[in-house]
C-alpha cells in the first residue's frame, strides 16, 4: 500500500507514527539503536510516498527521531548520556540518570555504541556524530569513563559551542590493565586531543573522579583536566569508578549537579 500525504503536517503525521512502530521499545527506554534509525530510512523511503527530496525526507526522520527518543520533553535542552567500555545504556547509574533527568523536562538520548567490548575511536566517534547530527548551545553531554574520551574527541570534530560537559571517571591516563585492554586502549591514550578546539567547544566542564578509582589514576588525571580544560573537579570519596559494583546504580549527586547548572 502506498502512502500520500499532502502538506507538511500530513508528512510529519505519518513519519511519526512510521518512527514509533519501528523503534518502539527504544523510544520507550530513550535509548538509539543506529541499526534500527538506518532501518528506518529506508523504510520510510520505500513505504512513505512524499512529495520531497530523498535527503530532505532523511533530515525530517533525523529530526523526528530525536524528538521521539527525548520523550517529547518539556524544554529545549537535550542530555547525551555516553556510556563506558564495555557496557550499554542499561547499566550502572545510566538508566537511574536518563529517568531523574525526564522527570525534570530534559530530553535524553543514551547512544548503545557499538562492539562496546572493543571501543575504537573511529567507531564511538562517527556513531556518536551520527545520533547527536546538529548539537548547539542547548545540547549537553555527560559520559562515563571511554565515554569521556569519546565526547572529547568528537567535540574536536565539530565547529560549534556546545552547552557543557560532565565527565564521569573521565581519563587521560589509565593503570592497571591487563594486555588485552592495553591493546584495546593504546590508540585512545596515545592519539593526540586537540584539548584547545575542545575547551573552546565547551560551555563548561565538570569532572568527577574518586580517590580509590583503580582504573584511573586520580591525581594524574585530576591536574590534567584543570590544566587542559580548567574543569571543575568534584572528588568522591570510595566511589571506585563510578559502577554499580562500586554501589552506583544510583547517582543523585550528578543529577543534582548537572540540572543546577544547566536550568538556569
Amino acid at each position: 500500500m502506498v502512502l500520500v500525504h499532502e502538506g507538511a503536517e500530513g508528512i510529519i503525521l505519518a513519519v511519526k507514527k512510521h518512527v514509533k512502530r519501528t523503534v518502539n521499545t527504544d523510544a520507550e527506554d530513550g535509548e538509539y539503536d543506529g541499526m534500527k534509525v538506518e532501518m528506518l530510512f529506508m523504510y520510510s523511503i520505500h513505504f512513505l510516498f512524499i512529495n520531497v527530496k530523498k535527503s530532505q525526507l532523511k533530515q525530517l526522520i533525523k529530526e523526528i527521531v530525536v524528538e521521539v527518543l527525548s520523550n517529547g520533553h518539556k524544554n529545549d535542552k537535550t542530555i547525551v548520556i555516553v556510556h563506558g567500555w564495555s557496557g550499554s545504556p542499561k547499566d550502572n547509574w545510566i538508566p537511574y540518570a536518563k529517568s531523574s533527568f525526564k522527570k525534570l523536562g530534559y530530553g535524553v538520548i543514551c547512544p548503545t555504541m557499538p562492539h562496546s567490548d572493543n571501543p575504537t575511536i573511529k567507531d564511538w566517534v562517527s556513531f556518536l556524530s551520527k545520533v547527536v547530527d546538529k548539537p548547539n548551545k542547548n545540547t549537553y553531554f555527560i559520559g562515563h569513563s571511554i565515554g569521556c574520551q569519546t565526547i572529547m574527541r568528537y567535540l574536536e570534530t565539530i565547529d560549534t559551542k556546545v552547552g557543557g560537559v560532565v565527565f564521569v571517571a573521565g581519563f587521560f591516563d589509565l593503570k592497571g590493565l591487563g594486555d588485552d585492554e592495553k591493546t584495546i586502549a593504546k590508540p585512545w591514550l596515545e592519539t593526540p586531543i586537540n584539548t584547545k578546539k575542545v575547551k573552546n567547544n565547551m560551555g563548561f566542564s565538570i569532572v568527577f573522579l574518586s580517590n580509590d578509582d583503580p582504573d584511573v589514576p586520580y591525581q594524574k588525571n585530576k591536574e590534567k583536566f584543570e590544566e587542559y580544560f580548567g574543569s571543575k573537579i568534584i572528588t568522591v570519596d570510595d566511589a571506585g569508578h563510578f559502577t554499580s559494583d562500586d554501589g552506583y546504580d544510583s547517582f543523585p549527586k550528578l543529577v543534582s549537579v548537572v540540572d543546577t547548572k544547566i536550568s538556569k
